[in-house]
C-alpha cells in the first residue's frame, strides 16, 4: 500500500496540467458569461423599443430595406456595366483573336523555318558543348601538366640553390686548395730548381769524367804496353775487393782500369753518375 500511495514526479506535472486546463475553462466560462449577460442586455434594449415605439422600429426597418434595395440597384447597375465592358472587351479580343489567326497563317511557315533552324541550332549546341567538354578535358589534362611543371620547377629551382650553395663550398675549398698547390708549386720549383743546380753540377762533373775517360783512352793507347802490368795489378786489386765488404771499390777501379769495349761504357756511367754527384 505504501508503494501504491507514493507520488511520483510524473504525478504532480499531471496534476498541474489538469489545474491549469481547469484555470482556462473557468476563464472560458467566465467570458462566455459576461457575453450572453452583454446579449441579453441588447435584446432587452430591443424588445424594449418595440414594444414602447413601434413606428420608429418599422421607419427604421423600412430604411434598412431601402437601403438594401438602393445598395442591390447599385450592385446591379455595376455589374450590368461590367458586363458591358467584359463583352466589349470580348469582342475586342476575337478581334484580336482573328488578327491573332492572319498572322499565324502568315507566321506558320516561318515558324517552321525557325524550329528547323531552331533544331540545327540545338545540334550546332550540342557540338559545341561537346567540344567545350573536350576542351574542358584537355584543359584540366593541362593544368595537371602546370602543376606537375610547377612542383618540377619547385624542385629544380631548390636543386639550383642547393647547387649554387655547393659551388660555393667548392669555390671556398678550391681557393685554399689553389693555396696549397700555389704552395707546393712555389716549393717544387725551388726543389727543381735546386735540382737543376745539381744537375748541371753533376754534368760538369760527367763532363770532367768524359773529358778524363778521353784522356785515359789516349794514355791506354800509349799504355798498351803495360797492359799486363795493369792486367797483374787488376787481378790483384779484385782479389783485395773480394775480401771486402764494399763492391762500390770494385766498380771505381774497373771503370779506372777496364780497357775501353764499345758499348760496356755507355752501361758503366750510369755507376758513376750518382757516385759523382755524392
Amino acid at each position: 500500500l505504501s508503494q501504491e500511495t507514493e507520488c511520483q514526479e510524473t504525478d504532480g506535472r499531471g496534476i498541474q496540467v489538469i489545474v491549469d486546463a481547469l484555470l482556462e475553462l473557468d476563464s472560458e466560462r467566465q467570458h462566455l458569461h459576461d457575453a450572453l449577460e452583454a446579449e441579453t442586455i441588447k435584446a432587452s434594449v430591443l424588445r424594449h423599443t418595440l414594444l414602447n415605439s413601434p413606428l420608429d422600429t418599422e421607419n427604421e426597418i423600412q430604411r434598412a430595406v431601402a437601403d438594401a434595395r438602393q445598395g442591390n440597384l447599385d450592385e446591379i447597375n455595376s455589374v450590368q456595366g461590367q458586363l458591358k465592358a467584359t463583352k466589349d472587351t470580348i469582342t475586342a479580343l476575337n478581334e484580336e483573336l482573328s488578327a491573332i489567326a492572319e498572322h499565324d497563317a502568315i507566321l506558320n511557315p516561318q515558324r517552321e523555318e525557325i524550329s528547323f533552324t531552331h533544331e540545327d541550332i540545338v545540334s550546332d549546341l550540342n557540338f559545341l558543348l561537346n567540344d567545350k567538354a573536350k576542351v574542358q578535358i584537355e584543359l584540366n589534362d593541362t593544368w595537371e601538366e602546370v602543376r606537375s611543371c610547377k612542383k618540377n620547377i619547385g624542385r629544380t629551382e631548390n636543386g639550383i640553390l642547393q647547387l649554387h650553395e655547393d659551388l660555393i663550398n667548392e669555390r671556398e675549398s678550391a681557393k685554399v686548395t689553389r693555396k696549397q698547390l700555389r704552395g707546393d708549386i712555389l716549393a717544387t720549383k725551388r726543389q727543381k730548381e735546386q735540382q737543376l743546380s745539381a744537375n748541371d753540377v753533376a754534368q760538369r762533373k760527367i763532363e770532367r769524367l768524359k773529358s778524363n775517360l778521353l784522356d785515359v783512352k789516349h794514355g791506354n793507347q800509349e799504355k798498351r804496353m803495360v797492359c799486363g802490368c795493369i792486367h797483374i795489378s787488376m787481378a790483384w786489386v779484385v782479389g783485395v775487393i773480394s775480401t771486402s765488404s764494399s763492391s762500390l771499390i770494385f766498380l771505381i777501379l774497373y771503370n779506372i782500369f777496364q780497357p775501353p769495349v764499345p758499348g760496356r761504357l755507355k752501361d758503366t756511367r750510369p755507376l758513376l753518375g750518382p757516385i759523382i754527384i755524392q
